[in-house]
């Protein structure tokens, strides 16, 4: 498994579209999984979205990557 520095929101964003990529799955299908717009997975992955945690750690979830924080 990878580690990703997250240092901006566009960073977190292009790890979730390889990661929805990866497993297959279209901005459709990922928001419809998410029940939301597909807008706001494009805005979320490309680091413009003014989404809710939640939302962020359920996209994060489905595309199988997980949220690791620690003391720099």
């Amino acid at each position: 498994m990878s580690v990703i520095a997250i240092s901006q929101p566009l960073v977190l964003g292009q790890a979730i579209r390889a990661a929805r990529k990866q497993k297959g799955l279209t901005q459709v299908e990922l928001a419809a999984a998410l029940g939301t717009y597909p807008r706001a997975v494009i805005e979320l992955e490309r680091g413009r979205s003014s989404a809710d945690l939640t939302l962020i750690l359920n996209a994060l979830e489905l595309v199988g990557l997980r949220m690791k924080l620690e003391s720099a």
